[in-house]
């Protein structure tokens, strides 16, 4: 169920998502409010898991290669038990970024890092491939990324009354 959250709250998720790095004190000096009145808000919704973690951006072109793919699955079979196997398949996987289930003519997305297009091949064969409920894929390969934000538009969303 969703927890509300007043103007302070998304102000307070926007600059975290700029930078995670920013001390209780710096916020309440951007948001005119005491530190310790930030803690308690920081606090709240890390016990609702509006706030799951905290993490890093990573440029992979300054540490090395990374072929990235996003995966259009469709799947033969449609049950509970058989989503759910495959998505427990799918988060084993350290290759597969991300997974999401979607409308339209295929059932998932996913996005994929791997090192170059062998290693694609390899993912594909050995790791995707072995999956018995796949009907169909469809690969789609990134030449570049012109954006690139991990956080929600926080600003834009519809506030919970």
């Amino acid at each position: 169920m969703p927890f509300y959250l007043d103007n302070i709250d998304y102000q307070i998720l926007l600059q975290l998502q700029k930078n995670a790095q920013l001390t209780n004190k710096e916020l309440g000096l951007r948001l005119k409010r005491s530190s310790s009145s930030i803690f308690d808000r920081i606090k709240r919704m890390q016990q609702l898991r509006i706030i799951k973690g905290y993490t890093i951006v990573i440029d992979h072109e300054q540490i090395g290669t990374c072929l990235i793919s996003h995966i259009h699955i469709k799947l033969k079979e449609h049950t509970y038990p058989s989503l759910k196997s495959f998505e427990e398949a799918i988060h084993s996987f350290p290759e597969v970024m991300e997974c999401a289930n979607i409308t339209g003519q295929y059932d998932y997305m996913l996005k994929v890092c791997v090192a170059d297009m062998r290693s694609y091949h390899n993912f594909l064969r050995h790791k995707l491939g072995q999956l018995t409920n796949l009907s169909a894929i469809h690969t789609d390969t990134v030449l570049s990324e012109s954006k690139h934000d991990i956080g929600y538009p926080v600003a834009n969303l519809k506030l919970i009354p």
